[in-house]
């Protein structure tokens, strides 16, 4: 091949590369991890020097939080085409890892990579395949008995954040565990807000694919907390039922990141009134047990969400930014439960701050209509809800919903139903 038709080809593949940074480079500094996998799985296909699978690709994204190297959406690789007489082997191109809490991507990096190392993520699927071969979660819905012991201390470090004031309760005080537990108790009871039995169109026709289609669902009346469960009201739970704390919860029930942001059985000081994260779903179910409620399921989540409101994208309406809600690293962290203002039931943070663990496992929707619809008995997945405080304004919406393995334990937190 001759000195012009290489210099095409390199003009081709630098085309090319400056155009997925370009046009992703924006959506990933935004993305939180699980905004830039489902993005991933939304492509089809993948183009990558590896050839890694679509599910590889997925995993590498919910674990590290980044595109994995060479990571090259279908769509964007074909976007352009390519001189009619290509050199027999292209150089391979790498995009390098473009990390979703980076604020500046090295644009300047477009010089040829070898293929990355692979990344062993476990079992694959392909990108045709509809069915998710990963190991299944442990039997843990049948969650050990608690116990109720244990005192109370709370200790760490804290940034303040601007804004609304905190409606939320004072932190609990020390004092024995039954003390505690009845403290929680009465504080949840008095959080929980009546919702109206009612019928509304659940998903959303302009939303992802998993949002689809829009079918009408009818509810009986339920109760939800207004506010999502705090590091104090969780503390009083490992604190009354040891196998659940940081340094004792069995391994089959989380990810390695269970309470992350806690020092042992403490959290940061100032943030008792902060939402906890870093619970698994296994983490979140045993508490509503032992709080003497549950999770809710999908359905209650989002017709609580939706406020009352029709046909609208977030709790408050269509317009979603961080003076409504705490999203896209805005306030570098969760922020107080009731910070902001809430939706028309009159709950908080439904959308930012923390997604939400639901206790409904994941399936497709259907056209049908359902009358208080509960998910599948098993699966391999759990749907989390509402977004968290890095997610961008996409992944607020009320019908935006996520399968995620139960184990997980990132910026997700939860409310109890009953």
């Amino acid at each position: 091949m001759d000195y012009l038709q290489e210099l095409e080809w390199r003009n081709f593949l630098l085309q090319r590369k400056v155009r997925i940074l370009n046009d992703l480079r924006s959506y990933i500094e935004s993305a939180d991890s699980y905004e830039l996998a489902a993005f991933a799985k939304d492509m089809g296909s993948i183009f990558t020097p590896s050839g890694r699978s679509l599910r590889e690709i997925v995993n590498y994204i919910l674990s590290t939080g980044k595109a994995p190297p060479g990571w090259q959406p279908a769509r964007y690789a074909t976007g352009i085409q390519p001189p009619l007489s290509p050199l027999a082997a292209p150089p391979t191109v790498s995009t390098g890892p473009l990390s979703p809490m980076s604020p500046a991507h090295d644009m300047s990096d477009i010089s040829a990579a070898a293929p990355p190392p692979a990344v062993d993520t476990g079992p694959t699927v392909s990108p045709g395949d509809t069915k998710k071969a990963v190991p299944k979660p442990p039997a843990a819905l049948e969650l050990p008995e608690v116990q109720v012991t244990g005192d109370m201390q709370s200790t760490g470090e804290t940034k303040s954040t601007a804004g609304v004031q905190s409606t939320a309760e004072p932190s609990l005080q020390t004092g024995k565990s039954e003390d505690l537990k009845t403290e929680v108790l009465e504080r949840l009871n008095a959080r929980m807000k009546d919702i109206p039995a009612g019928s509304f169109i659940m998903g959303s026709e302009d939303g992802r694919a998993e949002e689809k289609p829009v079918h009408k669902v009818n509810l009986s009346s339920f109760k939800i907390g207004s506010y999502l469960i705090t590091n104090s009201d969780f503390k009083a739970f490992v604190l009354s039922n040891p196998e659940w704390q940081k340094d004792r919860i069995n391994p089959e029930y989380h990810d390695g990141k269970y309470l992350d942001d806690w020092d042992g059985n403490e959290y940061a000081e100032g943030k008792d009134d902060h939402p906890v994260g870093f619970v698994s779903y296994y983490a979140a179910k045993a508490f509503a047990e032992w709080a003497g409620k549950r999770l809710p399921t999908e359905a209650e989540w989002e017709y609580a969400a939706r406020g009352g409101l029709t046909g609208k994208k977030y709790p408050n309406g269509d317009t979603m930014n961080d003076t409504i809600a705490n999203l896209a690293k805005r306030f570098r962290g969760t922020t107080p439960v009731g910070q902001f203002e809430p939706n028309g039931y009159g709950l908080y943070d439904m959308a930012g701050n923390l997604f939400e663990w639901t206790a409904d496992f994941y399936s497709s929707y259907s056209e049908e209509e359902q009358t208080d619809p509960r998910g599948p008995s098993s699966g391999d997945y759990i749907v989390i809800r509402g977004g968290s405080w890095i997610s961008s304004a996409a992944a607020l919406r009320v019908s935006f919903r996520i399968d995620e393995d139960p184990v997980r334990c990132g910026y997700i937190g939860f409310r109890v139903a009953e």
